[in-house]
């Protein structure tokens, strides 16, 4: 008994942590007896693998088992029916909790199962190395999204970038790739340090690392499909617009972190919510080849369209995050949202604008590179016109420049990765779903053996697989768009959202924009 208490109250710590507003920065230490009574309070809502879901008043909580009174329907029916039993809890895959009587606690556990086996595991054999450490650090005060990634640079660790933000369940789940610049191995070995500092659940997959020359003089950049190109030299912009005509030369000439946003005042259902910038270069003569360097930063509105999902669909953002997890007509259309929030690269050629490529959503805490390479008209004269766009208000643009005609792109893969070393854990030797899972305030620190001296000319490539789900914590006032979704009482609320997404529909953005302006204080 007093085993599974101490696991009730390990439990109830992390369902505590972000139980009223984020950003929240310190766990909540509570009692057995108090968490006993969270569990014996509050309807809690399970999903389990196969897809059925389970409101119930928890009595009991063991190493094995749930149980408790409540109700129950089958994966993708409307029609609740009683219950009264246990649930194994390795069969457990999210967990709902909400309206406790320690505040109003509205959140998704993604992974109930490794969450509630992992603190009873950590107590029961005494291990306290691998629990939570007791502060949580939000940069920028933002819940989203994904991973930080930090290398050894001889004196401490540095934040260099975030891994697979936009991989909001495991059928969205990719790798992404980053260069690390702070990294300085250190007797032929390259630390690096994984770690979730935000509000959702981490699975890792598979991490590797690749040491890559660079030429003397030159830059290493990746591009939109993760290949490696080194540049010796880039020019800036002869002239800059954006959709409105207003110049923007000045904020996108350098990289110094003055960054060009659009006018969001002037964003409309009129313009299809997109943002745009329009470039000229000059080409040198015989250029063949291009390659668009951009230097940019995510917003954080990703953080409202969330508020006014899972505002919308209260209780049912339970099923939501199992259609995330493999649904392949959700899973489709989350994909083509990614597509709309990328960063678009069109060229003007023959009279129109032509496609080139596109750059994933990225980080919304740390700046980053990407390039995308293309093909010049072989009559376009001495200039070069491009244009950038996407969903508006998603991309800041701190720099773009274009390279001429650099040397072949290096693909990371058909390289051989530095071998691993220390205390790794196997699972994330390579993408077979076998997943590390981190939770907020957990790192990893990985070692690498055969690593260069630091004052060779070379770069590191990192690679990281795996998927996150967001912890929710819905907004201090509700939107009109949750309002609506409080409306909808008995009506199925998550097909209707998926018709909105599906179609793109003003009825989603324009309250999300809305909401994403009074956020902004914008007029």
């Amino acid at each position: 008994m007093k085993k599974r208490l101490q696991a009730i109250t390990g439990v109830a710590i992390m369902l505590l942590l972000f139980g009223n507003c984020l950003p929240s920065k310190h766990y909540v230490e509570i009692t057995p007896n108090q968490s006993a009574q969270l569990f014996r309070a509050p309807r809690v809502q399970f999903a389990l693998y196969n897809g059925d879901e389970y409101r119930m008043q928890i009595d009991m909580l063991d190493s094995l088992h749930l149980q408790g009174t409540g109700t129950f329907r089958k994966y993708a029916k409307n029609a609740w029916q009683p219950f009264s039993g246990r649930i194994p809890l390795d069969s457990v895959n999210l967990v709902l909790v909400e309206g406790n009587s320690f505040g109003n606690t509205f959140l998704v556990l993604a992974g109930g199962t490794a969450l509630l086996a992992y603190w009873i595991k950590s107590q029961e054999k005494g291990d306290y190395d691998d629990q939570l450490i007791p502060d949580v650090y939000y940069p920028g005060g933002g819940s989203s999204s994904c991973p930080f990634l930090y290398s050894w640079n001889g004196t401490e660790f540095q934040l260099e970038g975030e891994a697979f933000g936009t991989a909001l369940g495991k059928g969205l789940e990719m790798t992404s790739y980053h260069l690390l610049p702070g990294l300085r191995p250190e007797a032929g070995k390259a630390v690096l340090r994984i770690g979730n500092e935000r509000p959702e659940t981490h699975y890792l997959d598979a991490v590797r690392l690749w040491e890559v020359p660079v030429p003397a003089g030159h830059e290493a950049v990746l591009d939109g499909q993760n290949r490696l190109w080194t540049v010796r030299q880039s020019v800036p912009p002869l002239s800059a617009y954006d959709a409105a005509q207003a110049d923007v030369l000045p904020l996108v000439r350098q990289c110094d972190r003055r960054y060009w946003e659009c006018d969001l005042a002037g964003i409309d259902i009129g313009d299809g919510f997109e943002s745009r910038i329009e470039l000229a270069f000059k080409r040198p003569p015989d250029a063949r080849e291009g390659l668009l360097i951009v230097d940019a930063i995510n917003t954080e509105i990703s953080n409202v369209l969330f508020q006014q999902v899972f505002g919308f669909l209260g209780e049912e953002a339970l099923a939501l995050y199992q259609r995330l997890d493999g649904d392949p007509e959700w899973v489709a259309i989350l994909e083509q949202w990614r597509r709309d929030c990328s960063l678009h690269l069109e060229m003007f050629s023959g009279g129109d604008w032509q496609a080139v490529g596109s750059i994933l959503p990225e980080a919304n805490v740390v700046p980053f590179r990407r390039a995308l390479r293309f093909d010049l008209p072989p009559d376009g004269g001495d200039t070069v016109r491009l244009r950038l766009s996407s969903m508006a208000d998603v991309w800041r643009i701190d720099a773009v420049a274009l390279a001429c005609d650099p040397p072949p792109a290096i693909d990371p893969e058909a390289l051989k990765p530095l071998p691993r070393s220390g205390e790794w854990d196997e699972r994330l030797t390579s993408a077979d779903a076998r997943y590390r899972t981190l939770f907020p305030g957990q790192s990893l620190n990985l070692t690498f053996d055969g690593a260069a001296p630091a004052d060779e000319a070379v770069c590191y490539v990192l690679a990281v697989r795996g998927y996150l789900h967001e912890w929710i914590v819905p907004p201090t006032q509700k939107t009109a768009f949750a309002l609506l979704g409080e409306q909808l009482e008995g009506f199925d609320r998550l097909q209707f959202l998926k018709h909105l997404l599906a179609e793109r529909s003003p009825a989603f953005l324009v309250p999300a924009y809305a909401s994403w302006r009074m956020l902004k204080d914008v007029d």
